[in-house]
């Protein structure tokens, strides 16, 4: 496998990007891509409101010129307003018939009106335009992982065309599906929490003074660089960069994190992994972000549906967690936020945060954290590798 450096521009602090393209709007409230790029940068903050006001300007401004369709309707959704979000599909899909984010948040819109079979047309449009649909196939997939049945989604799994039938997520809700009607050893085969995840210690260059220097330089670049830090409104990790000013740490993480994910690839075959995942893309690309969490913050049971391989680094742990095996816990294999408390045959395995380890395992296996209970940061890098898009 080849990888990409595909390095993100550096950020500029959403508050100042914020206020500044307020300034240039004020400066030519006429302009509609002005009041476009506003909305776009309300959207990455979840101000869904004012995301929509800048929208509709931009499109009163501009009409013909205006394509931020999906943007307008994810607002109307998020602010329960299905009924003008089908609007702008309508007037959207005129234009961009082939757009498979305008198809997938048709289908919430439809979805949340409580017209579930135009709902799940529409995200299986999305699928059908062979594009990253990946929302699409987890708004298909989500309602139906409480099903006591699993039957429904076996034969949506089975539906899907050749492009996602394999793919990260219709694995991971494949795995609990097969659980629940009783195919146990199907099921065991595409998640074993014994054989799959491994745990690969960080030795950091000479240079850096042992481990637990390297990570308290790694633990300040984090703290005080929002743009390694992961936000859940961006819904994507940032993808790697090797040039972040002043970070020294950072991307010698990075070399090892590319190494670690390659040595676990190697090892497919001894562990069974060769005939549950496709082959390894041929090239791909590192994205990387930041967690860091304190008190009662964690992360709900969720999979890396754009990814191939992930993991996660510890960075640092409070104290005080070395006397708790569960607090701050990485926990492989959990499930209950999805499956209304089934507990598939696999059960779960809890991974003890230990600062200089990462822990890499296949994408599909879902995944959650147990909260630390501690005012002091648990800080983590979520990794993945993720497959370079098409040509």
């Amino acid at each position: 496998m080849r990888w990409l450096d595909i390095e993100s521009p550096p950020e500029i602090p959403l508050d100042i990007l914020l206020r500044l393209q307020r300034e240039s709007v004020a400066q030519r409230p006429h302009d509609a891509a002005r009041h476009a790029t506003l909305g776009e940068i309300f959207l990455r903050v979840a101000k869904y409101s004012d995301a929509a006001a800048a929208f509709e300007q931009a499109e009163a401004i501009d009409p013909r010129n205006f394509r931020q369709f999906n943007a307008l309707a994810e607002c109307y959704v998020e602010l329960d307003r299905p009924d003008a979000a089908l609007q702008v599909c309508e007037r959207g899909t005129k234009v961009m018939p082939d757009c498979f984010r305008l198809h997938t948040v048709h289908g919430k819109a439809l979805r949340s009106l409580g017209r579930h079979l135009e709902a799940r047309a529409a995200f299986l449009r999305a699928l059908s335009t062979g594009q990253d649909a990946f929302a699409a196939a987890e708004c298909l997939l989500f309602p139906l992982a409480s099903d006591p049945d699993g039957v429904r989604t076996l034969a949506l799994c089975e539906e899907f065309p050749p492009s996602y039938a394999n793919s990260t997520i219709v694995r991971g809700y494949r795995a609990i599906a097969l659980s629940r009607v009783g195919r146990l050893d199907e099921a065991k085969c595409l998640v074993d929490l014994e054989r799959y995840p491994a745990q690969i210690t960080f030795e950091p260059p000479a240079e850096f003074g042992g481990i637990e220097r390297f990570n308290a330089l790694l633990a300040d670049e984090v703290l005080t660089n929002p743009s390694l830090q992961y936000i859940p409104s961006y819904k994507f990790y940032r993808t790697e960069s090797l040039a972040i000013s002043g970070a020294r740490a950072f991307p010698v993480l990075v070399k090892f994190l590319r190494a670690a994910i390659e040595d676990f690839i190697a090892g497919f075959a001894q562990c069974g992994l060769d005939v549950i995942l496709p082959p390894p893309p041929r090239e791909g690309f590192l994205q990387s972000g930041a967690n860091v969490v304190r008190a009662d913050e964690g992360h709900h049971t969720h999979l890396h549906k754009y990814a191939y391989v992930s993991g996660v680094y510890h960075v640092s742990v409070p104290a005080e967690v070395a006397s708790d095996d569960r607090a701050g816990a990485l926990v492989l294999g959990s499930n209950d936020d999805l499956t209304d408390g089934y507990v598939p045959c696999w059960g779960s395995r809890d991974i003890k945060p230990i600062p200089g380890v990462a822990t890499v395992f296949p994408s599909h296996i879902f995944h959650s954290v147990i909260p630390t209970r501690s005012e002091q940061p648990r800080i983590a890098i979520s990794f993945d590798l993720c497959a370079a898009p098409a040509a």
